[in-house]
């Protein structure tokens, strides 16, 4: 799950069981702990 919403993105995609990446442009706070995090849609490729 690729998402900017870190409590219906990230923390739904972590409810089921499936990886998570957080995309955070601003770098804003957050208390989830996504499967990976990134401030670029570049850096998908890396994950990806």
């Amino acid at each position: 799950m690729i998402g900017d919403n870190p409590l219906s993105d990230i923390q739904g995609a972590q409810n089921a069981e499936i990886d998570q990446v957080y995309y955070n442009p601003l770098n804003t706070e957050s208390e989830v702990n996504p499967t990976y995090r990134i401030r670029h849609l570049s850096e998908l490729i890396k994950i990806l």
